[in-house]
């Protein structure tokens, strides 16, 4: 209180030396832009009580709860304010913010409205009913009035920003796209449109383009990892794995052992057919999320074929769990499983997963192959069935000799399947095992 009464003699010595009227209101006035919002509450309190109050009073008492972050108290000294003046602009302005910060939407909306009707071009009033029509999910009022604030201010940044995030939430790619260029064209250093733009090209799968403007964008902050790591994935769908594997590198020294920077570092170093590596990052990433059908499948594909065997078999038999996936998919587990225990010598197993292949209507030539080279080492006469099945998959109008740019002959499936085929042939003939054909 020592300090209400020493700037209240302060403002006494000022109006008598100016020779202006001293009112209270200044006083309030003075100790609000002091920051001093407990001061203004204090002051107020003994003018209300001694029927001292005006639309300032008030006023500047709901800015000061308002800084404290009390909007029911500030809604309700602004309304007191507007007793006085009931179309005050500022006041009813500032009733609505304090609205819409205690999240009465609604309200606030029909605040904005009455400043509008009588002050159409009130700017502040038509951003921020713009702004409630969007939280409250009315995209395309909130879109009609950015779009005259654009249109009015085509160079305000701010508003193509806001425009773009209207076209986005109504799902109109193509406007969208085009608003957030124009932000980037007037800054490219915006972080909010590359991101944005950045899942817009995701979506409609222009890598390129996405892998361009995060690239534009690290020119200048070649540090910022959410930008790196959208770089990083842009490489990986470019199939530029090498740069995959050196910005999502990048990204995990920055301190980012993200989810995303474990998989798709792991997921990369798999298509550079580097098993141990993509393990060690898969198997960080199945840390971070043992529910993850990729990371749990590829984990799998990685460590089966390391020395643990026996663990990337696990892992594939646990990615049927975590959801119920496409027949592509399936019969993408089936053949690692199928492929690692014929690595690992269990030619039981690996017929069974082969088998389960041949139950879906894919393109299964390649598997008939392998099940007959399983049956070799235990049953021949199989092994002879299966690659004559094999055989039969080959287009009758295939060129005698292949040969690839440098003349080399190119050797196939179907020429291997051949020389096998022969080969049984006559061992199961010396061996009297041999059917009549």
């Amino acid at each position: 209180m020592k300090r209400v009464y020493y700037l209240t003699a302060l403002l006494f010595v000022a109006a008598a030396l100016t020779g202006q009227p001293y009112s209270p209101a200044d006083s309030i006035r003075w100790l609000f832009n002091e920051g001093d919002y407990r001061g203004v509450i204090n002051k107020s309190a003994v003018l209300i009580k001694n029927n001292q109050s005006d639309r300032h009073t008030w006023y500047f008492l709901g800015k000061a709860y308002a800084g404290l972050f009390n909007y029911d108290s500030a809604s309700i000294c602004y309304e007191n304010a507007l007793k006085h003046n009931p179309t005050d602009p500022a006041v009813l302005n500032a009733l609505a913010s304090s609205l819409v910060a205690g999240r009465k939407l609604k309200k606030a909306e029909a605040i904005y409205k009455a400043v509008l009707q009588s002050n159409p071009g009130n700017i502040e009033a038509r951003v921020n009913l713009a702004g409630i029509y969007s939280r409250l999910g009315n995209d395309m009022e909130a879109k009609n009035i950015y779009t005259g604030l654009y249109t009015e201010n085509p160079g305000n940044l701010h508003y193509t920003l806001l425009l773009a995030a209207c076209y986005n939430a109504l799902d109109i790619k193509d406007s969208a796209i085009f608003y957030y260029e124009k932000c980037l064209h007037g800054n490219p250093g915006d972080f909010t449109s590359v991101v944005k733009l950045s899942g817009l090209y995701l979506k409609s799968k222009e890598y390129q383009k996405g892998f361009e403007i995060t690239g534009k964008y690290l020119a200048n902050d070649s540090l910022n990892i959410p930008v790196l790591k959208l770089n990083a994935y842009f490489s990986f769908l470019l199939e530029n794995y090498d740069d995959a594997i050196k910005s999502f590198t990048l990204v995990t020294e920055l301190g980012d052992s993200s989810f995303m920077a474990m998989k798709y570092l792991g997921l990369s170093y798999i298509k550079k057919e580097d098993m141990y590596l993509a393990a060690q990052y898969l198997h960080k990433a199945r840390n971070l999320d043992t529910t993850d059908f990729e990371a749990c499948m590829y984990l799998g594909i990685s460590t089966g074929w390391t020395i643990n065997k026996e663990a990337g078999i696990e892992y594939l038999k646990k990615a049927f769990g975590l959801i119920n996936p496409p027949d592509e998919t399936v019969v993408r587990i089936y053949r690692e499983l199928a492929d690692l225990y014929a690595a690992w010598n269990k030619p039981a197993e690996a017929i069974e997963y082969y088998t389960k292949i041949l139950g879906f209507k894919t393109n299964n030539r390649l598997v008939l192959f392998k099940m007959a080279n399983v049956y070799e080492n235990t049953d021949k006469q199989s092994a002879l069935k299966w690659y004559q099945d094999f055989m039969k998959t080959r287009d009758p109008d295939h060129a005698p000799v292949q040969t690839n740019a440098e003349g080399l002959i190119i050797v196939s499936y179907y020429d291997i399947a051949e020389q096998r085929i022969k080969k049984l042939k006559e061992e199961l003939f010396f061996e009297g095992k041999l059917n009549a054909e």
